[in-house]
């Protein structure tokens, strides 16, 4: 299953510029395009122009955009080594910017090291986990919500040493596609979920800064738990990061993100 067809990049031939139109799938529950597509974009962009699998890819955000927009994307592979590729990804609309991004991809070997070094935090089986139904006032179908199910699981504890997430979502993808890098880049903006949560607002709302990702081994797996840690907010911006798990305790990725909250400080 092509990341490429599921976000509808259309490349061209030389396989470093893509053209896709903003469609219900790539928007968020505000009305405006979804940052986690933004980084799925760029991951897929990197990996096609280079051969090479994603290691690290971060987004900045300088505009936006709407439904039915026409997005024009280009890489560049500013460095093509033996084993790494660092590239650039720019989107614009209409002539105007709306994305740059930076990143690395990498041969993949088996005889180099591998491994897990933090610990999966304790939280509840998929299965005895709660279907989330967030009420958006917006129908789900028409946002990036209509490719995903999502399960909040209870977040029992952690293990010596670590912290515990303030949230923990079990994600799949409703087509059954494999967890790749942008499939993971796509899911994983979810830190204003959590910061809104924190500050006791019912409705998440805020625009992205920026959107990044630090990407683990492959899974398999149809779930992955999505340990969510917000870190902080001050004067309407907020920050935190996602720890991406599958279920065998194999940490796939780490993401982080700023954005501005729409919502007031409570009076």
């Amino acid at each position: 299953m092509n990341d490429a067809e599921f976000l509808g990049l259309e490349f061209d031939g030389d396989g470093l510029r893509a053209s896709v139109v903003v469609t219900n799938h790539l928007m968020s529950p505000r009305g405006a395009f979804y940052g986690g597509a933004g980084l799925a974009f760029a991951c897929t962009m990197m990996q096609q122009a280079t051969g090479r699998s994603a290691v690290w890819c971060t987004a900045q955000f300088v505009g936006g955009a709407e439904y039915a927009d026409r997005l024009d994307l280009r890489t560049d592979v500013v460095a093509h080594g033996h084993r790494t590729s660092q590239a650039r990804v720019t989107a614009h609309h209409g002539g105007r910017e709306v994305f740059t991004a930076v990143g690395a991809t990498g041969e993949s070997a088996s005889s180099r090291v591998t491994g897990t070094f933090a610990t999966m935090p304790v939280v509840s089986r998929v299965d005895e986990s709660a279907v989330v139904a967030w009420d958006f006032g917006v129908d789900p179908a028409a946002t990036h919500f209509s490719t995903t199910e999502l399960r909040e699981g209870v977040v029992k504890g952690a293990t010596e040493g670590t912290t515990a997430p303030s949230m923990a979502l079990w994600a799949r993808l409703r087509d059954g596609r494999p967890w790749s890098a942008s499939m993971l880049a796509f899911v994983a903006d979810v830190v204003p979920m959590s910061i809104h949560r924190m500050l006791g607002h019912r409705q998440p709302g805020g625009m992205s800064l920026d959107n990044s990702l630090r990407v683990g081994p492959p899974t398999a797996s149809e779930w992955i738990l999505l340990a969510l840690y917000p870190e902080a907010a001050h004067d309407g911006y907020g920050h935190g990061s996602v720890q991406l798990w599958a279920p065998d305790g194999t940490l796939v990725g780490v993401a982080s993100q700023t954005f501005a909250l729409r919502s007031a400080a409570p009076q």
